[in-house]
């Protein structure tokens, strides 16, 4: 349940943070986060492009800046 509930929490967060970016034909931003892709063991991750565009969107938001 915990490694669900984190997955979901993880897609929300992103969709928060960077709300410009579209949902995935699969994986973590998928549009639908299945049993299966929930439950498993494995660890999942962005795919580069993605991952860059969330940080870049997360240095962007008002009141982020060093210091702070």
């Amino acid at each position: 349940l915990s490694r669900a509930l984190a997955r979901v929490m993880a897609h929300e967060l992103i969709q928060l943070i960077a709300p410009h970016l579209p949902h995935a034909p699969g994986g973590l931003m998928s549009t639908t986060l299945g049993r299966d892709f929930l439950l498993r063991p494995l660890a999942v991750a962005l795919d580069g492009g993605l991952a860059s565009a969330v940080r870049a969107a997360f240095r962007s938001w008002p009141g982020l800046a060093a210091g702070a």
